[in-house]
Parts: structure tokens; sequence; C-alpha cells
């Protein structure tokens, strides 16, 4: 049964109403029962402790060998220097084989890195949903900006795109058939109006010209008359 507090706040959730009597609770030591551990004991669970945060890291990848982390180091770099030249899908394949298949720890700083380069791959080749999940992975990385990029990244595919009705864009391939028409429309009446000037008659040209000298001079005259006879006043 859901125990319920007597404070609402604190939340209502299943659990024994009594957590010491249910599971136990903490040794009791009445009156001379204590007896102190001795050196052997204490360093025996230190290392039993020890033993099980190493195997705890090692499990879940915070802890790797020298080669694995350089491997890794050179992986990411490749990435890096193959986004620069704009061959996503090549930056993705590079890092996939890391992150779904080795399935690397996103909250360390390597792994982390590692993970937002790949989640930035996925969303520039259009795998928009799968570089969500990626991003949404790398929040809460202690290292660096990772997680304060990946919240950017985050808020700009989902409050962002819907206020700015990003999401009602149609990116699809044939979205060029429909455009195309008017872009070419646009740039022949262009071409039309350079074609008309590079066919106008010289004299011509030159009459224009003078008439457009001749009204920016009266634009320009009015307002200085204007200004002399204030100053003579």
């Amino acid at each position: 049964t859901a125990y319920k507090p007597k404070v609402p706040t604190w939340g209502v959730f299943p659990r024994p109403e009594n957590i010491s009597k249910a599971y136990g609770g903490g040794r009791t030591f009445k009156a001379g029962e204590y007896t102190a551990e001795t050196e052997e004991q204490i360093q025996e669970r230190r290392d039993r402790v020890q033993a099980k945060l190493r195997k705890y890291a090692a499990d879940q990848g915070i802890t790797v060998s020298n080669g694995t982390a350089i491997r890794w180091q050179e992986s990411l770099t490749q990435c890096k220097d193959l986004m620069r030249t704009g061959r996503l899908k090549e930056g993705c394949n590079v890092l996939e084989q890391i992150v779904v298949v080795e399935d690397i720890n996103p909250r360390t700083e390597l792994g982390g890195e590692i993970v937002f380069y790949y989640a930035m791959c996925l969303d520039n080749i259009q795998r928009r949903e799968e570089a969500l999940v990626q991003y949404k992975r790398c929040v809460g990385n202690q290292y660096g900006r990772v997680s304060q990029q990946a919240d950017r990244m985050i808020w700009g595919m989902t409050t962002a795109s819907s206020k700015m009705k990003a999401d009602q864009f149609d990116y699809s391939a044939g979205i060029k058939e429909v455009y195309d028409p008017f872009l070419i429309a646009l740039t022949n009446s262009k071409m039309d109006w350079e074609a008309v000037q590079s066919k106008m008659d010289p004299e011509e040209e030159a009459r224009l010209n003078q008439m457009t000298f001749t009204s920016i001079a009266a634009l320009l005259t009015v307002p200085l008359a204007l200004g002399v006879l204030i100053a003579l006043r």
C-alpha cells in the first residue's frame, strides 16, 4: 500500500510505514555489547569497498584501458576532420561503432564529447530523432561544455522548432520541383533586365543619367536654400 505522510508535499509512493522494521534497519548495541573493529577488519572492509567501486567503474565504462582510450581519441579526431570538410556521413560511421556497439559512457569526459559529436553528425544527415536521443544522453555531463551545448541543441530541436513552426516545413526531395519554377522566373527576369541594359543606346543612357543627376541636385538645393534663409534671419 502507498504510505501517506503527514506532509502532503513529500509525495506518495509505495513504501512501508516503518522502514527500519520492514528492512531491518541498523544494528542496535546494548551497553557493553559493542566491540571496536580490528585493523585487519577495517582494512578488509576498505578493500571490499574498493573492489566494488573498481568493478562498478569498469562495468559503467568509467575506467578503460589506455589502448582503448587512445583508439577512441583518434576516432574523435578523425570525425572532427571529416566534419570540417563536410563529410558528415563518414564522420558518423567513424563514431557509430564506439557509441552504439561499444556503448561508451556519455558521463565521462571523452565519452560525452564522442556522443555529442556523433549526435551532431546524425543531426546534419537528417537522422534527427536519433540525434535527439544522443543529445539527451549528454545532458548532465560534468566535463567542459558538453552538457550545456547538448541542452541548447535539444531546445532548438524541440521548443524553438515548434515556436517557429519549423516542424511544418517539407524537407522532402520533391520540394526542389515546387520552388524551381519561381526561382527560375526570378532569375530570368533579372537576366532580361540586364539584357535590356546591355542593348540600350549610349546617348539614351547618357540622357537618363543626366536627368537623374539633375533630379538629385534639385532635391538637395531646396533644403540648402531654406537653411541659408533661416541663417540670414
